[in-house]
């Protein structure tokens, strides 16, 4: 067993992206960070079986990760219905279009973060290190 965490809790990770590449990348880069970390990650190719899913866990969802433009329902709208059940759920958007206006909606519901694609190695861990420890704990209840 190894030594202490340095007081890290773990965290619950939702990605959504409708494409299965970018979701693979996503999991290749997150995936010994957050073994190391006893991360959970959840991914998801549609906003709607994700939200049906943080349904499922009543908002137990530390970290929303979504893609901006999907079909069916857009990262922006998808926040928006999060937010709106679970305010605590932190996000961050992920995007390889530079939409002003929609990545000003998804803002205005609560963004913590955006991440452009395609993103420099490293800088999703950093990213993710980042919005969760601002957070102080991911959950505080068991």
């Amino acid at each position: 067993m190894s030594g202490g965490d340095g007081g890290k809790r773990k965290a619950t990770i939702m990605l959504v992206d409708d494409e299965p590449a970018i979701l693979k990348a996503l999991q290749r880069e997150l995936n010994v960070w957050s073994r190391q970390n006893q991360h959970q990650i959840l991914s998801f190719t549609n906003a709607k079986d994700a939200l049906a899913a943080i349904d499922e866990t009543k908002g137990s969802v530390d970290l929303l990760v979504t893609d901006l433009r999907m079909p069916e329902m857009g990262g922006s709208d998808l926040l928006q219905r999060v937010r709106e059940k679970w305010p605590q759920v932190t996000a961050i958007l992920l995007t390889g279009f530079a939409d002003a206006r929609e990545i000003s909606r998804a803002m205005r519901s609560g963004l913590s973060g955006c991440i452009l694609k395609p993103w420099e190695p490293g800088s999703l861990v950093a990213e993710f290190e980042r919005v969760l420890s601002h957070r102080g704990s991911p959950r505080d209840a068991p």
